[in-house]
């Protein structure tokens, strides 16, 4: 499977023009305010987070959910997955720190696997050899570490024979629609691509995972306020976020 079209949000001005004349809803702003008093997002110590003490009672939830795999998740922190040649844990030449946790489920079926590839280093002479891998379409269900705030998108995972992986990202929740040349959302590229029946599939199972954060406290924001523009709100400069800031920039992010 090649997903063409695939682009991180962060560079589509024209999504951004179109939720410009959207307000934020006022307990979300209200969120965020209690988030960043100072309007500035920047790291924070995530060993703190209200989540550590739900995490493995959420896992435990979405892994009964019936006839769905949970087919992984965000690592154990202080898990670098780096390792050396003697199999001891070596320090990786940076460390990359991100606010939030992903569970990545798919339900069973055929209809949700596809094959794919990628191209990677052979282990003996260094040249440019393609791999193949196996993946399948799902949903990751991306929870703030910093306030009960999650979100749901409909997304892929893979594994390589390499052993690497291609793990869903937040971050990238716009696609160029290929016909077209128009910016789409993940929902609307993954409809097309899976088909309606299928897609209720995974639309029945949101509303399953929806139910079990509920019962956590956790709210899921909707797709239509998570690229609304946050004004004023800018990024410390450790963090890899750009401007405009958005709703899930607040909430999901990344940094060094």
């Amino acid at each position: 499977m090649t997903k063409r079209g695939a682009r991180s949000t962060n560079k589509s001005a024209s999504a951004a023009r179109r939720s410009s004349v959207v307000e934020i809803p006022g307990d979300l702003a209200a969120a965020i305010k209690r988030c960043w008093p100072r309007s500035v997002v920047e790291e924070f110590d995530t060993d703190e987070s209200y989540f550590h003490e739900i995490r493995h009672q959420i896992e435990r939830d979405l892994g009964g959910i019936s006839g769905v795999l949970l087919v992984w998740q965000t690592e154990e922190a202080g898990g670098s997955g780096w390792d050396n040649e003697e199999g001891d844990e070596a320090l990786p030449s940076y460390s990359e720190w991100q606010s939030y946790h992903v569970f990545f489920l798919s339900p069973q079926g055929e209809e949700f696997r596809f094959e794919d590839q990628t191209i990677g280093d052979d282990p003996e002479d260094g040249t440019q050899t393609r791999y193949a891998g196996e993946g399948r379409f799902g949903l990751a269900l991306t929870i703030s570490l910093a306030t009960p705030f999650a979100a749901i998108n409909v997304s892929t995972h893979s594994a390589f024979e390499d052993g690497t992986m291609a793990c869903p990202d937040l971050t990238t929740s716009l696609f160029w629609d290929d016909e077209t040349g128009e910016v789409i959302s993940a929902n609307e590229y993954h409809r097309n691509w899976l088909g309606p029946e299928t897609f209720r599939k995974l639309e029945i199972l949101r509303q399953e995972i929806v139910s079990i954060l509920t019962s956590h406290r956790i709210s899921v924001l909707d797709e239509s306020v998570l690229d609304l523009p946050v004004k004023g709100l800018r990024a410390d400069q450790e963090v890899f976020l750009e401007k405009p800031l958005r709703v899930r920039d607040a909430f999901f992010f990344r940094g060094v």
